[in-house]
């Protein structure tokens, strides 16, 4: 469990870099967004999906740099292509784990590249050496482990999550301490975390929004429009005499 707690550190920064540059996409992008492969997300992932009740779905968890990902795309293409020829009801799709950190969490993605087998509201993991053949013979196989298939998560089972995984990664780290850790030093540790947090945000709001600043001066452009009124006042004085 200590490796889930880096990967969840991982996905976050993948998901920056996933989001950003998107036109310098060029190694190990074309692949991703030129497959035949229909690409779901947060957004409509469960309106795709419907827990697989109305057909089965392959899905497989991916991320758009990824060499290995890439070269599974390829695989996953030609497993589409045999369903398609089979006329089998299963639909392969492709998740992009970048910026989607909600489903990341909610699927326990602790690899990348992962696929999952989606049937009647349960789930199969593939656990097999990603290749064409064993893709087919996983899918062929009736006896498969199946699990229930998670529901969407809230605000409250986000953060309960993330509680577990920080949570795990400190009770696993502490034993070589010898330190016999428990969530309560967890939960100091996070409110400690939020409250330095906290400070260094009300720093930084209160340095830019209450520093005063001088403003830039038109001392130059204020002398010499004073100085034509002047010029102005002086010409009408004299009309006048």
């Amino acid at each position: 469990m200590i490796n889930k707690f880096f990967i969840f550190i991982l996905l976050i920064n993948i998901s920056y870099i996933s989001l950003s540059n998107t036109t310098k996409r060029i190694n190990y992008t074309s692949l991703f967004f030129n497959s035949s492969i229909e690409t779901i997300n947060n957004t409509n992932f469960d309106r795709v999906i419907k827990k697989g009740i109305k057909n089965p779905y392959l899905i497989l968890f991916t991320v758009i740099r990824c060499k290995m990902c890439n070269y599974v795309i390829k695989v996953m293409e030609k497993v589409e292509q045999y369903l398609i020829k089979k006329n089998s009801n299963i639909k392969v799709v492709k998740f992009d784990c970048g910026g989607n950190i909600w489903t990341v969490m909610r699927f326990d993605i602790d690899h990348i590249p992962k696929i999952i087998y989606v049937e009647n509201n349960e789930m199969s993991l593939f656990n097999d050496n990603i290749t064409y053949d064993n893709i087919i013979e996983f899918l062929n196989n009736e006896n498969k482990i199946k699990i229930p298939f998670p529901n969407p998560m809230s605000y409250f089972d986000f953060s309960k999550k993330i509680f577990n995984v920080f949570n795990e990664f400190l009770t696993d780290y502490s034993k070589s301490y010898g330190i016999n850790w428990n969530k309560t030093y967890t939960g100091l540790i996070i409110a400690l975390i939020l409250i330095l947090f906290m400070i260094f945000e009300y720093y930084i709001m209160k340095y830019c929004c209450t520093t005063k600043r001088n403003p830039k001066t038109k001392s130059h452009f204020q002398n010499k429009s004073h100085h034509h009124v002047h010029t102005n006042n002086e010409i009408l004085k004299k009309k006048k005499q």
